[in-house]
Formats: C-alpha cells, sequence, structure tokens
C-alpha cells in the first residue's frame, strides 16, 4: 500500500511529498516536532503531546499551521489512509518558508508535516536480556526543554553509543549527574527502592512516556524522587530502565560495560511494563458529552421502520423488517436517499419527512433513566449536546415535547451544518460557544458505528451506548473506548471519574 505524508494543506504519495528548500526547518532547525504513539489504530496520549507541542510553540513564538481543534482531525486522517495499527505517527512544525534571514519572517505562514509508519518497538530479546548503555558528556543547547528538530548532538550521542555496541547513551552534565537519554528518560531503582529520575526543570525534555511511568509508580506505592542522579549512583542501583514512545519501559542491564544489580531485567521495571502496556482507556471526567439522539436518548426505531416503509410503498418498493432497518439506517436523508432512490431522492425524502411527521411525536419514548441521566450529567458542571441525523426541525420539537431543551446547550440536526455525521461538522457547531474544543475531554456517545466514526473524525472519545454488546467486527475501523449499556451505566461512569486521572 502507498505511504501518504500530509504536507501543508495536501495529502500525498509519501515519495513526492516536498518542503521548499527555504523552508526554515531546513535551514535553521527552526521548528519543534512530536512523535504519538499509535497501538490499536488509535493515536494514545493525544492530549499530553498537544499540550507539550503547545508549550514548544509558544517558547519559539511559531504560530498554529492550522487551528488548535483541526490538528486531531489530520492527526487521525494520515493514520487512517496509512492503515496504521500499531505504529507511530510524527508531525514537524516549522515558522515557514522565507528568504533565508536569521531574523523572524512576519507573516509568513507555519509549515506543517505528518506522517505515520508501522513500529514493533522494543523487541522480545531486548526486554528479556535488557540494554547497555553507555555515558556521554551532555553537549545540548541549554533548552532541552523545547522538542526542536535541532538534534545534531542527540545523533553525535546516540551513534557513539551504537559504535561503542550499546544501545543508548546516557548525557551527563557538569556535576556528574545524568539528565536523560539521547532520545528517551532514564531511570533507576536506587539501593534504598526509590524510583530516581532527572526533575521536569528546563534540562530535559518532559517526556510524556515519563510522566505517565511516575504516575504508574505513584499508584503502586512506590516512592518516586525527581532529582539528579549520579553515573556513582546509576552504578549502585538495583536496577535502571529508559523510556520513550515507542519502548514504553525498557530495563537496562549495563552500564558503561558494568552490571545493573544483578545484570538482568528487575522485576520493578517489568512489572511497570507490564501495567504500562495493559493500562485501560483514559478515564477522565469529560467537559462535555455530545449525544447521537435516536435510539441513544429515545426509542425510535419503529417509528424509523414505519416512516421508511411508508416511503417504500409510495414507490412500490419492497418494505423493511425491523432487522434490515436497523441494519440500513445511519446516514442522514442527504447522504442516503441518493443511492436508495436515484434521481427521484428528492421525492423520497419529501415523502418520509411528510410520513415521519404524522407519527414521529405520537411514537416518542425516551429510553429507561434518560432524563435522570441528563439532569445528573447537568448538575455535574457537564456541558450537553446533540448530533444526530435526524432533521433538525424535528429534533428539537421532540426534545421540546420532552421537556429536554433545557438540558442541551445545542441540538444539531440534518442539514444544520455544512455537513452531516460522521462529518466533524455538525460536532464542532454542537460545541461553538461553549468554550470547549472537541478532543479527549469530549465524549461522543451513540449506538452505531456511523456514530463512533463521527467521534473518531471530530477527535472525541467514542462511547458506545446501547444493551447489545459489539458485534464481531462491527466496530474494527472505530473501535469505541467504552461500552456502557443503558442511561444509568453512564451515570455511574460519570459519579465514578468525579477526580480526573491522566491517560496512561
Amino acid at each position: 500500500m502507498a505511504r501518504i505524508t500530509y504536507v501543508n494543506g495536501r495529502y500525498a504519495l509519501h515519495d513526492h511529498a516536498m518542503v521548499h528548500v527555504e523552508d526554515r526547518g531546513y535551514q535553521f532547525a527552526d521548528a519543534v516536532y512530536e512523535v504519538l504513539p499509535v497501538a490499536g489504530g488509535r493515536i494514545h496520549h493525544l492530549d499530553r503531546h498537544l499540550a507539550r507541542l503547545e508549550r514548544s510553540l509558544a517558547a519559539l513564538t511559531i504560530a498554529w499551521p492550522v487551528r488548535p481543534p483541526v490538528l486531531p482531525l489530520i492527526l487521525r486522517r494520515v493514520v487512517e489512509l496509512n492503515r496504521v495499527r500499531d505504529g507511530v505517527l510524527y508531525l514537524q512544525i516549522s515558522r515557514g518558508v522565507a528568504p533565508r534571514n536569521h531574523l523572524f519572517p512576519s507573516d509568513t505562514p507555519a509549515s506543517l508535516v505528518v506522517s505515520a509508519w508501522p513500529h514493533k518497538g522494543a523487541s522480545a530479546e531486548q526486554v528479556e536480556k535488557g540494554v547497555s548503555v553507555v555515558t556521554r558528556p551532555d553537549q545540548r543547547w541549554k533548552r532541552p526543554d523545547i522538542k526542536t528538530v535541532g538534534l545534531l548532538p542527540n545523533l553525535l550521542a546516540r551513534q557513539s553509543a551504537k559504535e561503542a555496541g550499546a544501545y543508548e547513551a546516557w548525557l551527563v552534565d557538569e556535576s556528574g549527574c545524568v539528565t536523560e537519554g539521547s532520545a528517551t528518560n532514564a531511570f533507576i531503582i536506587a539501593r534504598d527502592g526509590a524510583l530516581l529520575t532527572h526533575p521536569d526543570d528546563g534540562r530535559v525534555l518532559g517526556g510524556v512516556t515519563r510522566s505517565n511511568v511516575l504516575e504508574l509508580a505513584r499508584r503502586l506505592g512506590v516512592e518516586v524522587g525527581e532529582r539528579p542522579f549520579t553515573v556513582a549512583e546509576a552504578l549502585a542501583a538495583r536496577e535502571a530502565f529508559v523510556s520513550g514512545t515507542t519502548i514504553m519501559v525498557l530495563p537496562v542491564t549495563r552500564i558503561d560495560g558494568q552490571p545493573v544489580g544483578e545484570g538482568r531485567p528487575g522485576p520493578l521495571t517489568l512489572h511497570l511494563r507490564t501495567l504500562y502496556q495493559e493500562a485501560p482507556p483514559p478515564v477522565t471526567k469529560p467537559r462535555a458529552i455530545v449525544f447521537d439522539w435516536d435510539n441513544t436518548l429515545v426509542d425510535s426505531w419503529n417509528c424509523i421502520q414505519e416512516s421508511y416503509n411508508m416511503t417504500f410503498r409510495h414507490f412500490g418498493m419492497p418494505e423493511w423488517d425491523m432487522t434490515e432497518t436497523q441494519a440500513n439506517v445511519a446516514a442522514s436523508l442527504r447522504d442516503s436517499f441518493p443511492q436508495m432512490f436515484g434521481e427521484r431522492w428528492l421525492e423520497a425524502k419529501e415523502v418520509f419527512s411528510r410520513s415521519f411527521e404524522s407519527i414521529h411525536l405520537a411514537h416518542l419514548r425516551p429510553l429507561p433513566g434518560a432524563t435522570e441521566m441528563l439532569r445528573v450529567l447537568r448538575d455535574e458542571g457537564i456541558h450537553l449536546s446533540v448530533v444526530s441525523n435526524k432533521r433538525g426541525g424535528f429534533l428539537r420539537k421532540e426534545a421540546g415535547v420532552l421537556g429536554w431543551t433545557e438540558y442541551f446547550g445545542a441540538l444539531i440536526g440534518a442539514n444544520d451544518a455544512i455537513a452531516d455525521k460522521p462529518a466533524a461538522a455538525p460536532v464542532i457547531l454542537a460545541l461553538q460557544g461553549s468554550g470547549i474544543e472537541p478532543g479527549a475531554g469530549v465524549w461522543f456517545a451513540g449506538d452505531s458505528p456511523i456514530d463512533m466514526h463521527c467521534a473518531v473524525n471530530s477527535g472525541c472519545v467514542p462511547v458506545l451506548m446501547r444493551s447489545d454488546p459489539p458485534r464481531p467486527g462491527e466496530f474494527d475501523a472505530h473501535p469505541p473506548v467504552y461500552h456502557l449499556e443503558n442511561c444509568a451505566s453512564m451515570v455511574t461512569l460519570v459519579r465514578e471519574l468525579a477526580v480526573p486521572i491522566s491517560t496512561i
């Protein structure tokens, strides 16, 4: 399969993806980057990587190349186009293209490059036997906390390590303390059992994996010390390891040719690695929840089936039973009817709309516990909205009859946005004015694959909300993070998440 790379608004064949010769990232290393893990087709720790990216851009006064809410959509699209299940996602932002000059150009748009590829991570042998590191002088500039592409000192140290037969180079400052690895963060388990790593004080890059490992260790009750440690302390340690996006937690068993501890991976290191691999999905209380409507909040199947069959009878077409209805109804009329009715789709749309309007209020039934769930979520301070492929007028009328209008910041139906589900446009419209952007703090709750697809497209957490469990293969393309059987399950989960816990 051809590899696809995004460059400044275009998804191009990787071999044809190019930046201008005067791009400042190429000429001055005037650029920042991020490397994100992809596992099971999903980008992990996206919020933390984007937060670090924002800090790096701000430190160098580089503008965002696209609106911040748009970037996750591009990242997910690149992963999707390259069909990466397990691998890495790379993004780079430079100050842009301008004639070569040390001064910052004015009014020059930033450049954005995004690519993704499969990566297997550390080998089984590396995990079972551990790896060796060598120590080298830390010759980097004094702002390694900014994730810039200016990595020449790191490259020289890593190459030196390879030539010495080692996996990594640990960088040592003037006081004899280990700062970090050339491409990893460095950890030891001291003789007293404390987990030590250099503090995130501007002299190291605040690794996302590093912070996740520290959280895991604290949950285990391990004493954590964020302080510098010397090479001598490392040589006397019980265990040592490195952390990074692609390797997670990797045991270090030799430093400068001398064994660490017993010369084999230590138990705490391996336990942290196992926990990191098995860590659950994000468990943070959402700031906002976007709900689907039909069969997520209200029981609509009988009404939908009858409206379709009234339309089919008008055209002399075979009618659907309930199984066929549930299997075929997901997209909006403007997206599905042209295929179903051809040139007469506008006529069919009008017949369906008249049919639905004549019966939908008589069939309107909230799902058990829906009203109580909406009340609890609102009282928890969660912003609520609806995105449905039901026509907006019908949707808002039903909400009014049920007395639910007060719960929602917006009720977005078909044709209200420039595109319908699974596009991101209706979600962005639903959150407009709330001060909340689509992202890891927003859940999209629905009952069908198109809802999970919409969640992923808009950068939200996909939540499957229905009594039936996922069928084999049903959500392979866009798997839900949670499956909640009913409205009461949503209330229970949100209450359990009252204290936010960061993604591991």
